[in-house]
């Protein structure tokens, strides 16, 4: 298969879709851009998104609870109002701003829509395909969904978020690690994120202690970096899994060890 774009290549231009999932051999990769803000506090030089860290998703959710206006003959389209106070949130913009209803044509696409059919208590998820734009001060959109919905009544209500890969960078917070990057992207750089199989991720020291010789975890850390999970540490009981280390157990603050990684197969 020729690529347009290899795992260790960033672009300015997009080649896939966002979220694309890419197999190869005992890897898989998910297409992704970086965010167009700096990262926090990750030793990167300002760069949004370092390499061999974990990347998280910047993006905030775009639409709170916008009332449902109509579900489309189609059955796979729904309208929702925007308010004049959604729109895209980045964590990383240090200013900012509040949200003006601008949402861009497509700019969810590969995220999410959550349904909630008045008067019940449960909801319909579906993957965004499409949506229209709409301008500062919100408005409708239509939203075209991977499968359709029944009919929706009067009073309902949805929440819409864009792809996770829409905007990662590297920050030292407690956010999901979404992917590995395998090459140094600047803003708004499309690139592959590595999501499972044999990788090399940047190590750190026990987030506690009481290590076992046996226990081949390994875990994320607040920054993004790895660490072997130790379930004895308070800090660490509820951190997110990485995957295993390959060759053993894995020291305190060493890097370069094999890690199978095991975020999204």
């Amino acid at each position: 298969m020729t690529m347009k774009q290899n795992y260790d290549e960033a672009s300015l231009i997009q080649n896939y879709p966002l979220g694309m999932r890419y197999a190869m051999d005992d890897r898989v990769f998910k297409y992704a851009r970086a965010s167009p803000f700096p990262n926090w506090t990750v030793d990167t030089g300002g760069t949004p998104l370092q390499m061999q860290f974990g990347a998280k998703s910047s993006l905030l959710q775009f639409v709170q609870d916008g009332a449902v206006v109509a579900t489309a003959v189609a059955g796979n389209q729904i309208v929702v109002t925007v308010a004049a106070t959604d729109a895209a949130r980045f964590l990383n913009n240090p200013a900012q701003p509040a949200g003006n209803g601008l949402i861009a044509e497509n700019e969810l696409a590969g995220g999410y829509i959550c349904i909630w059919p008045a008067p019940g208590n449960f909801g319909y998820h579906r993957k965004i395909l499409r949506n229209t734009a709409t301008a500062v001060g919100g408005g409708a959109m239509t939203v075209t969904m991977d499968r359709p919905v029944p009919p929706i009544p009067p009073g309902s209500t949805a929440s819409l978020r864009a792809s996770d890969y829409a905007a990662v960078f590297s920050c030292d917070e407690a956010i999901p690690v979404v992917g590995i990057a395998q090459v140094q992207a600047t803003a708004l750089q499309y690139l592959w994120l590595q999501t499972w199989g044999p990788c090399w991720a940047t190590g750190s020291a026990l987030v506690g202690s009481g290590a076992l010789f046996n226990n081949h975890q390994v875990v994320f850390g607040q920054n993004g970096s790895m660490q072997v999970h130790v379930p004895l540490a308070d800090a660490d009981n509820y951190a997110q899994h990485a995957g295993y280390a390959m060759n053993g157990f894995w020291p305190i603050g060493t890097g370069g060890f094999g890690i199978f990684l095991q975020i999204s197969p």
